[in-house]
């Protein structure tokens, strides 16, 4: 089963998936987001992993677009 999560803190946004499934193999878990590398720097994130057998933890964390003021009404 995989459980999603979603926490916003300090202008990141960050989605968390754990699966309590067979887990990745740990050779893998260095490179399993080399793909992503450049994704990450446009957007100001990154992509983590860790794991071990029956827990694989996966983060995906992005900048917050800057908040815009606004102004209602007249003085």
């Amino acid at each position: 089963m995989a459980a999603v999560t979603v926490e916003a803190a300090d202008g990141h946004c960050a989605f968390h998936v754990r699966d309590d499934g067979q887990g990745a193999p740990a050779g893998l878990l260095p490179t399993v987001f080399d793909g992503c590398t450049r994704g990450d720097a446009a957007h100001g994130g990154r992509v983590e992993v860790a794991g071990a057998p029956g827990y694989t933890p996966f983060t995906v964390t992005l900048s917050l677009p800057a908040a815009r003021s606004r102004t209602t009404g007249t003085a």
